[in-house]
């Protein structure tokens, strides 16, 4: 975030075509990725649902038992999310009906854990979680169409034959590829839980923020004060820590802080524009001889100035007295 943003050039002939195929890589790399983990998991769950119903059987173990492991691996791996009693039990429930790991010719590992139980808990034949299976690959069905069509009964009303789709890779963009990537039980599953849900806010954040920010210093700071740019400024950052405040992710906020104050002092020092000015200006707010001189004898690079002496004089508390509020 706190490099110097790109100025905008003609792209070279055939560039257009190239970067759209790297993204189309990018993305089927990134689902291909998400299937290999997603397939480790619920090949998994199924393996501890088949568990569950050996020892069951050939111990004569009762119900309980489920609630006791379901606290022991709780202890035991305290950052995955998908141990509790009620998903040991779908495990369960998945091994039982689901021996051959599959919704007869689909593979159920292609679908996310959600999905599965979906298909589970919702539907009462195998035939039906076969087709809907079935229809969530080929369609690329989220969750939330998956249960939308079943309560529709799409099935009794199109009556389609199921096709075999075997290693079929959905859409990138579909939303199945996207609740795959998205699946927190994965993340948990490779001990990433926080971490990704932290890049996954801080990505949107920076969506979100950026955007508008990186206006500033051109035409939406031009001919105005530095108090008029945090006036225009300052409903945005409010409106913005207030949606996503909820999420526990400082160091994001704090990274934000920065990147903004660096920003703002880079429109300080194009707004001061000449040397004499800023060395003026500094002056007047308590800067040393020293400090003056230096960040003004570089006004030229006024994004790398600004990321150095000049942070002793517009410091955190001078953009407080301003009014910019604080992300962190």
């Amino acid at each position: 975030m706190t490099d110097r943003p790109t100025l905008l050039m003609p792209a070279p002939e055939g560039y257009t075509d190239w970067l759209a195929e790297l993204k189309t890589r990018i993305h089927s790399a990134q689902q291909r990725a998400a299937l290999a983990v997603n397939r480790e998991l619920v090949l998994l769950y199924w393996h501890i649902g088949r568990d569950i119903l050996d020892r069951q059987s050939r111990e004569g173990w009762g119900a309980k038992v489920v609630d006791r492991l379901s606290r022991d691996l709780r202890e035991a791996f305290p950052q995955m999310k998908g141990f509790s009693s009620r998903n040991l039990k779908y495990m369960r429930f998945f091994a039982e009906h689901c021996p051959s790991q599959q919704f007869g010719q689909q593979p159920a590992a292609q679908l996310p854990w959600f999905h599965i139980v979906t298909l589970l808990t919702q539907l009462q034949t195998p035939e039906e979680r076969e087709w809907y299976a079935a229809q969530a690959l080929q369609r690329g069905w989220s969750r939330t169409t998956l249960e939308v069509q079943i309560k529709n009964r799409l099935l009794a009303r199109q009556g389609q034959a199921v096709t075999n789709f075997g290693e079929r890779l959905p859409s990138p963009h579909s939303d199945l590829a996207q609740d795959t990537l998205k699946d927190p039980y994965l993340f948990d599953f490779l001990g990433l839980g926080d971490e990704a849900h932290e890049r996954d806010i801080e990505s949107g954040l920076i969506r979100h923020i950026t955007h508008f920010l990186l206006e500033l210093g051109t035409g939406f700071a031009f001919g105005r004060s530095m108090a008029q740019v945090v006036e225009k400024l300052r409903p945005y950052l409010l409106g913005w820590k207030a949606y996503f405040g909820m999420a526990q992710t400082p160091k994001v906020w704090r990274g934000l802080d920065e990147w903004l104050r660096h920003r703002l002092r880079a429109i300080q020092l194009r707004h001061w524009k000449r040397p004499k000015a800023i060395y003026r200006e500094l002056k007047a707010l308590g800067a040393s001889e020293d400090v003056a001189n230096q960040v003004a004898g570089n006004c030229h690079r006024w994004w790398r100035n600004s990321d150095g002496a000049i942070k002793r004089v517009l410091t955190i508390a001078y953009f407080d007295r301003l009014g910019v509020p604080r992300l962190s």
